[in-house]
């Protein structure tokens, strides 16, 4: 998958930001477009633990980012990822999707590809 754009959201009270990835392996999901959700911090730092840090370190190559005040996406832009793919059939309230309403998300990005 390559990474698109990011958009800052509100999602269930909670700023979230939205990584956006188009499907590029041949078959029938290519071309479909699937978003991954990061808590962003709520202080504003960075945290270590969290998973939109190990997203950038594997973005960047493995490194951590320079400052943990400011996130920047540019560190996705032109890559392609192998991710791990799910299919939501539960809403927030663990009750079941109908199959025609259910969606794909990302669950997480599992490595950086390289072309």
């Amino acid at each position: 998958m390559q990474f698109i754009k990011h958009e800052t959201r509100f999602l269930y009270g909670a700023r979230k930001l939205s990584l956006h990835f188009k499907i590029i392996e041949s078959g029938s999901h290519c071309g479909q477009i699937l978003w991954l959700n990061c808590e962003m911090p709520t202080d504003g730092k960075l945290k270590t633990g969290s998973k939109l840090f190990r997203l950038l370190c594997l973005a960047n190559g493995g490194q951590r980012p320079d400052r943990f005040d400011r996130i920047s996406t540019k560190v996705f832009r032109g890559k392609v990822f192998k991710g791990k793919v799910v299919t939501v059939t539960k809403d927030w309230q663990k009750q079941p999707i109908p199959t025609a309403a259910q969606y794909s998300v990302i669950l997480t990005l599992i490595e950086k590809l390289t072309l």
